[in-house]
């Protein structure tokens, strides 16, 4: 019977022991298990801002696909301003994909018309 209490009381004594470290510390348990550390932030901020960046430029261009075609058509061999937006968006690397569906979207009846504005602000001292 005394044998079994000094076995009982060691294993209740095990998680106190496990759970300092041989420096004496507690130890820490990490909440996730994918850990990956700083290299992996950074790729992740550094693909972040390249991907808006991409983004904002295949925005930019879908814009002026999207203002031509609603203009002439959406042939590029007949209407040369899309061919040369076109031509503009491959050398910008915009995908085609993104080129095709928004010379669809332009194409269908319910899109809304993007229209070139020209503003001009007073700054102060009515600077131009």
């Amino acid at each position: 019977m005394q044998s079994f209490l000094v076995f009982c009381a060691a294993l209740a004594l095990i998680p106190l022991v496990c759970s300092f470290r041989s420096a004496g510390g507690p130890s820490r348990i990490r909440k996730s298990s994918l850990y990956m550390g700083r290299a992996a932030a950074v790729r992740a901020a550094t693909k972040g801002k390249t991907d808006a960046a991409k983004a904002k430029n295949n925005n930019r261009f879908a814009k002026k696909i999207i203002m031509t075609v609603k203009d002439g058509g959406a042939d590029p061999e007949k209407n040369r301003a899309l061919g040369n937006v076109i031509a503009e968006a491959k050398v910008n690397n915009v995908p085609m994909d993104v080129i095709k569906r928004n010379i669809d979207k332009a194409s269908a009846a319910d899109t809304a018309d993007y229209a070139e504005s020209l503003f001009e602000f007073m700054g102060a001292g009515g600077i131009g």
